[in-house]
């Protein structure tokens, strides 16, 4: 048969990302120093174009699950690397990803692995297989090792909140989650002391404050210097290097935002951190939408789990940015598709059945929605 064309249909997950980007756009042509933002704006522009792709071309819940694996195993290929990094080391070398890529910084290669843990977990869930199952908790106890391994501080604490959400949000799977901090605890005890250094500054009175936590707070107080002078729209993708410092916080060295929200509000002002929430705030919902309707249908059990473990993602991605300048990583967008995307194939197959239930003879149901019932 022929293939339908592709088209990128205006739903309101499609429209709120492109009024997202439509911002970013407007902050570049004012921005403060407009050179170094253009290449950024490039970048998200190249983004955006990918979720558009996926948009039109994921239409169904087999294509879902694929981009889903794929968005999964590229995320955790960098928690089995380190978890044997960590192993093989013996934790005395800091776990840190590719030279160049997003997730360099081992503080933001740690939120990405948190983020990987959920759509691990899902895959858990789905699994048919006890090998299968097998493989999945060793990449989590692996990934969870590289956590550690970063001796990230907000790694550390995304993580700690995900395994919290996980135990609430899956409670059918308590005997896996169980495995999960049991292996925890286990990593926990390998550590090397540098580990436990790292994560005592937790703790510190505030003048004990070490230069970390100083420099973050003179980098939120640049972007309430910006936000205090431009509301709404900011200074711009490039709104903490060393020029836009010079104008508005000449006596404090350049660096980076280390705060989604501050990161935010000094590029985009309060306009664009409005907007952005919005996105992420939508994308949750349509996770506890897909649970909601699929609460007592066995057909539907792979969207209550998806919607689940995409809230579980998005959880840990707050919490571990609103200490790291995390707001334009590439899995978040992916993220925020696949919940759009879920909820539009669950919607579809829900209006099928329906429609299918009301052609058919009473007492007999379609076999092609016979559903053998979950491996609980």
């Amino acid at each position: 048969s022929r293939r339908q064309p592709k088209r990128l249909h205006l739903h309101p997950p499609t429209l709120r990302l492109l009024c997202l980007f439509l911002w970013y756009g407007l902050t570049t042509l004012v921005a403060i120093d407009r050179p170094a933002a253009v290449p950024l704006l490039v970048d998200e522009v190249k983004k955006l174009l990918l979720c558009g792709m996926m948009l039109a071309i994921i239409d169904d819940r087999r294509k879902l699950l694929w981009l889903v694996g794929v968005i999964a195993i590229s995320l955790g290929i960098f928690g089995v690397q380190g978890g044997v990094f960590v192993i093989a080391t013996g934790g005395s070398r800091l776990v840190s990803g590719p030279i160049g890529s997003y997730a360099a910084d081992n503080n933001c290669l740690a939120v990405v692995m948190v983020m990987s843990v959920p759509l691990m977990a899902f895959f858990y869930l789905r699994a048919s297989r006890p090998w299968q199952r097998g493989l999945i908790v060793l990449a989590v106890l692996l990934t969870m090792i590289a956590i550690m391994g970063t001796r990230s501080r907000g790694g550390f604490l995304a993580l700690a909140c995900c395994l919290a959400f996980l135990w609430f949000k899956a409670p059918r799977s308590l005997g896996g989650i169980v495995m999960l901090l049991m292996g925890m605890g286990a990593a926990l005890l390998v550590m090397p002391d540098e580990f436990y250094q790292r994560l005592s500054t937790l703790t510190v009175r505030h003048d004990e404050l070490d230069k970390s936590a100083i420099g973050r707070l003179e980098a939120w107080g640049h972007a309430l210097n910006i936000v205090a002078s431009r509301p709404l729209v900011g200074a711009g993708f490039a709104a903490f290097t060393p020029d836009v410092f010079a104008q508005f916080t000449p006596d404090v060295h350049p660096r980076a935002a280390h705060s989604v929200i501050f990161q935010l509000l000094g590029e985009l002002g309060i306009g664009g951190l409005l907007l952005y929430f919005t996105m992420l705030f939508s994308a949750y919902r349509d996770g506890a939408w897909m649970v909601r309707h699929a609460r007592g249908r066995p057909e539907a059990a792979w969207a209550g789990d998806l919607g689940r473990m995409l809230q579980v993602c998005l959880i840990g991605f707050t919490i571990g940015g609103a200490f790291l300048s995390l707001a334009h990583i590439e899995p978040l967008y992916g993220l925020i598709v696949v919940c759009a995307l879920s909820r539009r194939i669950l919607r579809r197959e829900t209006a099928l059945k329906a429609a299918e239930a009301r052609q058919s003879p009473p007492g007999i149901e379609s076999p092609a929605h016979t559903v053998m019932p979950h491996r609980q």
